[in-house]
């Protein structure tokens, strides 16, 4: 008999000493995936809450039983998650099941300048107990399939650049080679008006030359000298080399390769887009060759109707 109870008590003893070291009185329960995108992007998107919907939903016909809203949190398969701080490279989230309450924390690790890892750990409290603590992790393992879920749709959305930076970005020539140039000194930033009158005083010239391209695309630069001195330069394709004369100036681009993006809208539009732009060469750590021009796609546009006026803008890239 008494064989018997010290057997069942050393295995206690062992099971206890197992639990303990298996099970820590705070435990940690990992989620990690890998994204192609890069950090900075996937940082600034997991933290702007008001995208949580879009990726959520993000090539699902059924929501996974997901509501976002952003009084109350984010809720999916009856386990509520808030946010309740940004961190430098992630988030501090809290996660309620029922009457259980989670900290947990999102880090946005890199890997690469086109990769990431998204590591996710709860902190799960799982007292002295032994048995308990069993319970207790066990209880919290039910989360895990729910923040696989969450990670894998993010992930699908944010490895889409147009997603990341609200644009779509290409890289490509550009096949106008053969340009009529002229440039103005201002003392404000240029208007519409200022870069079409000089489009109108090129196409008159190109005109008199028999060189115009019927259905070329102007384009131009503005240069920031100072606060009291910018520079326009406007210029349109032609269809053969010919002589500088006066203020007109022959230009040949060369073909090189340009990330090229395209914005809908008047100059706030075409500013904000070209920051975007800006903000993806230096997430990617690509080098501006050069300054940055802008084609205009369609005829003179009306003060009224912005939505109509499509730029392109062309960044020269190493």
């Amino acid at each position: 008999m008494k064989k018997w109870i010290l057997i069942i008590v050393t295995l206690l003893i062992i099971f206890s000493v197992t639990v303990y070291i298996l099970i820590p009185r705070q435990a940690t329960m990992c989620v990690t995936l890998k994204i192609n995108a890069n950090e900075n992007g996937v940082t600034r998107l997991l933290q702007d809450t008001s995208h949580w919907r879009k990726w959520w939903n993000y090539g699902n016909t059924n929501n996974g039983h997901a509501d976002t809203n952003w009084e109350d949190g984010f809720v999916i398969d009856n386990i509520h998650l808030s946010v309740t701080e940004k961190l430098y490279k992630g988030l501090k989230l809290l996660l309620t099941s029922g009457e259980k309450v989670y900290n947990s924390q999102i880090s946005i690790i890199p890997s690469g300048i086109d990769s990431s890892y998204i590591l996710w750990q709860v902190k799960i409290p799982t007292g002295n107990n032994p048995f308990l603590k069993i319970i207790r992790y066990r209880t919290a393992l039910q989360l895990k399939p729910a923040m696989q879920q969450m990670l894998a749709r993010f992930t699908a959305f944010a490895e889409n650049k147009e997603n990341v930076y609200g644009i779509q970005l290409h890289q490509q020539g550009y096949d106008d080679t053969y340009l009529i140039a002229t440039k103005i000194i201002l003392e404000k930033q240029p208007t519409p008006k200022d870069i079409y009158g000089i489009i109108n005083l090129l196409t008159d010239f190109a005109k008199s030359k028999s060189v115009l391209v019927p259905n070329g695309h102007p384009i131009y630069n503005i240069t920031h000298w100072n606060k009291d001195s910018i520079q326009l330069m406007v210029a349109i394709p032609i269809s053969r080399p010919i002589e500088s004369e006066g203020k007109f100036e022959y230009k040949q681009m060369v073909k090189g390769n340009f990330i090229v993006t395209e914005v809908n809208g008047g100059p706030w539009n075409i500013q904000h887009t070209y920051q975007t732009l800006m903000q993806y060469f230096t997430d990617y750590h690509r080098t501006a060759m050069a300054i940055p021009f802008f084609r205009l796609m369609n005829e003179a546009p009306t003060k009224t109707d912005t939505l109509q006026w499509v730029t392109q803008i062309y960044q020269p890239v190493f």
